[in-house]
């Protein structure tokens, strides 16, 4: 049976996480397969490590998030492993997060690092701090999952330049990925660092921080074909990748227009802030 994946998740502090509980046991059971939510938290986002404490005491998640319940709405529970959590125990299939951590580098190329252990001191590094190839190496070396995600606007001119330069030196790494994202407008050309990567592109949602946008997660994401284990899904999801899984994405990426208002209002929203 496959799985699934949204391969770039943020929970930002605005969502609905009652909401987003009733959005998740839909869409699993739409897809028919479990599914993972690959976390790419900011610098001071905690939202895993709240779930974790909420996972073994309800009570210190009732009051984060908003929604009914906060975190605990999500109702996490722990797995084999201390990079994962399952979340809404009763759904069928299963729902999973999964640990991980969005940084920035010295050239303002971001690399997500996906899997990674909330506890390693990777996770808290400042961003701006290290080159883009370094944080791929550093990620990969603690046995994360590296990950260039597209951006409106991120990937020209030099940027763009790096991101191809980044996907020829380690197009031999299975786990190092392209990212694609929802907000990559439909009938948008296809980049040039996607055919270059040698491994599949990682699709995922990467909702901006905006209210109501919590009811779009997994709506675009990435399906394998591999053997899954629910104790242990961020090893299945690694053992995928070094086994070249089949994988493709699953979903559908948003129109010019609506990318236009959710940018806009995301600006308009940051500079009343």
């Amino acid at each position: 049976m496959p799985f699934y994946a949204d391969g770039h998740v943020h929970l930002h502090p605005g969502f609905d996480l009652g909401r987003l509980a009733r959005v998740l046991a839909g869409r699993s059971r739409e897809l028919g397969g479990d599914l993972l939510l690959l976390l790419a938290e900011t610098p001071g986002a905690s939202f895993f490590r709240g779930l974790r404490r909420a996972a073994t005491s309800p009570s210190e998640g009732s009051t984060t998030g908003r929604g009914a319940g906060g975190l605990a709405a999500l109702r996490p529970q722990a797995t084999d492993e201390p990079e994962s959590l399952r979340l809404l125990p009763d759904s069928s299939p299963a729902v999973f997060a999964v640990a991980g951590r969005q940084f920035v580098s010295r050239e303002r190329l971001e690399v997500l690092g996906l899997g990674l252990d909330p506890d390693l001191p990777l996770r808290d590094r400042p961003d701006g701090e290290q080159e883009a190839e370094a944080l791929v190496e550093a990620v990969l070396g603690a046995g994360g999952i590296a990950v260039l995600p597209w951006g409106v606007g991120k990937w020209t001119g030099a940027r763009g330049r790096l991101v191809r330069q980044l996907a020829r030196a380690f197009s031999g790494e299975a786990r190092f990925l392209a990212g694609d994202i929802a907000h990559r407008p439909v009938g948008w050309p296809v980049p040039r660092a996607f055919r270059e990567a040698a491994g599949p592109v990682l699709a995922g949602t990467d909702p901006l921080p905006l209210p109501g946008l919590e009811a779009g997660i997994a709506r675009y994401g990435t399906r394998f074909e591999a053997p899954f284990r629910r104790e242990a899904p961020a090893a299945s999801l690694r053992a995928a990748l070094e086994a070249g899984a089949a994988a493709r994405p699953f979903g559908r990426r948003d129109g010019p227009m609506r990318v236009f208002r959710e940018q806009l209002r995301y600006r308009l929203d940051r500079a009343r802030r």
